[in-house]
């Protein structure tokens, strides 16, 4: 699980070799809360069943995180969802590993340089060049 700030592009990452539950969600949000000292933090989630939780919601108020919940079907305005498809093409891809644990390191190593070594292009791949769709009244 990750999340990524929409202005530097680093990543701030939770991994695990089973399923992501609320209790990682917290962790990433100690992660983050620790990582953004004295500054107002947002966070972009989805309606997974482990993100809508009351354990979610307790531990977004502990740690002073803002969360807004993102339309259904709209993988489209997550970020994150870019970020792992620009990892699946520059990192993973027509690469094979012996190991998960291979597999694992490669995938954090390219995500701890991403902000660096491909800044550029992460920043087209995650431009906040969002359309929005106003409908007027018909009179």
């Amino acid at each position: 699980m990750g999340a990524i700030d929409s202005n530097s592009n680093e990543t701030v990452v939770i991994s695990n070799d089973t399923y992501i539950t609320s209790l990682e969600i917290v962790e990433m949000f100690a992660k983050l809360r620790e990582k953004n000292k004295g500054k107002d933090v947002y966070i972009f989630l989805d309606n997974a069943r482990y993100q809508k939780c009351k354990i979610v919601e307790e531990a977004s108020i502990k740690y002073k995180i803002e969360i807004i919940y993102l339309p259904t079907y709209s993988p489209n305005l997550n970020l994150i969802e870019r970020l792992w498809k620009f990892l699946r093409k520059h990192c993973l891809c027509n690469k094979y590993f012996m190991t998960f644990v291979e597999f694992a390191e490669s995938l954090l190593n390219c995500l701890n340089k991403t902000h660096i070594e491909y800044s550029k292009e992460l920043d087209k791949t995650l431009a906040h060049n969002f359309e929005a769709l106003g409908f007027s009244e018909q009179i």
